[in-house]
Formats: C-alpha cells, structure tokens, sequence
C-alpha cells in the first residue's frame, strides 16, 4: 500500500477529510431584465425566422417559373413560331425585292435607291416596299430562276411587310438555324424560303446557320 501512495499518491478519502458538506442553495431567479432580453431575441429570431421562410419561399417560386419558361421556350422553339415566322419572312422578301432593283439596275418608287432608304421612315419606306413588289413580273423572277410562286409571295408582301426588321440581314441566321433544325418538320416550307437564301443572302441556309 505504501508503494501504491509513494506512486499515486492517497486516495480521494485522503483528501475529503475534514470537508464541511455543501449546503443546497435554492436557484436565483432570473431578473425581469434577463426575461425580458430573451424575450426581445427570441421574438427577433421567429422574426428572422419568418423572413427567411418567406425569401426561401419566393426562390421557389421563381425557379418554378423560371422552370415552365424553358419548358415553354423548348416547346417555341419545336413549333411553327409564327410570330417570329412572319418577321422572318417579310424580312427575306424584302432582301429580294431590294435584289431584284439592284440588279437590274431600277430605282425604287419615288426613284430612290436601295442605298439611299436610311433617311425615309419607317412608314413611308413600307409604302415604298410594298409598291415595289407589286411591280414585278413573273418573267422578271424567271431571270432570278424562281417559280411563279414566289410571285404570289411577293404579291402579298403588303400583307407582312409592317413585321419587317430595320434590315432584313437582322434576322438572317436565327431563320436559317430554324430551317435547319425543323427541316423534317417543315420541309416544304424549309425549301420554299431556303432557295431564296443564296440569291438574298449570298450563302446557304446552312452556311447562314452557322454565321455568328
């Protein structure tokens, strides 16, 4: 034993001796001061609490949006976009009208030149436009290598004309990307407008589908 204390030293019974046992002391009351401090953070944290619900909540919300946007997006972009379709088209009629003027070398209604078209508005330019198109023959087209179809479009370019871009190039690629991909889908539509491409745009549907 007297090794066992030479190396450990006493036990705990060594050391409680002569302890004065403690005495239970009833617990202290919070003060009205204390109370009312964990009242005020208990508030601002339900409070805080209720502000991220509410910020978490309109994350929700707006991916969920976001979320039937793209669907609906991927669903435009699948279908016959007609609204866009229009613009496309009345854009590509205008591009051949301006062809056909410059390369036989007329001027347009009220002898402007397709150059000089900038300084009319908007307007008036459609009036000028529609005129134009109004002019031309099937034997003139026959020139260019086109059917008498494209007569018949041009015979009611006054009909989209209002849905022209500033310049028809301003739409050239995103049509030609369309006709790429809905080419199966839309074949006889696809090749009705992409024949005009390399006459109107000097390339391919498929050369303008990848121009950026």
């Amino acid at each position: 034993m007297a090794d066992i204390v030479q190396m450990y030293g006493p036990g705990m019974s060594f050391y409680r001796v002569g302890e004065t046992p403690l005495q239970d002391k009833p617990a202290a009351k919070p003060s009205e001061s204390a109370l009312r401090t964990y009242n005020a953070s208990l508030d601002a944290l339900h409070t805080s609490n209720q502000n991220l619900e509410h910020k978490m909540l309109k994350i929700r919300t707006g991916t969920l949006r976001l979320s039937l946007d793209l669907i609906q997006l991927e669903q435009r972009m699948h279908s016959l976009p007609s609204d866009m379709l229009i613009t496309w088209q009345a854009n590509v009629l205008t591009r051949l009208i301006e062809v056909i003027y410059e390369r036989k070398r007329w001027k347009l209604p009220g002898a402007i030149t397709v150059g000089d078209r900038e300084h009319l508005a908007r307007e008036d330019l459609n009036r000028v436009y529609s005129v134009a198109a109004r002019k031309v023959r099937k034997e003139v087209l026959k020139l260019f290598g086109l059917s008498v179809e494209y007569l018949q479009a041009l015979q009611k370019y006054d009909e989209v004309v209002q849905f022209r871009s500033e310049s028809p190039f301003q739409t050239e690629c995103a049509f030609a990307v369309w006709m790429v991909s809905e080419k199966e889908n839309h074949s006889n539509l696809c090749r009705f407008w992409g024949r005009l491409y390399p006459l109107c745009y000097g390339r391919t549907v498929e050369e303008s589908s990848v121009v950026f």
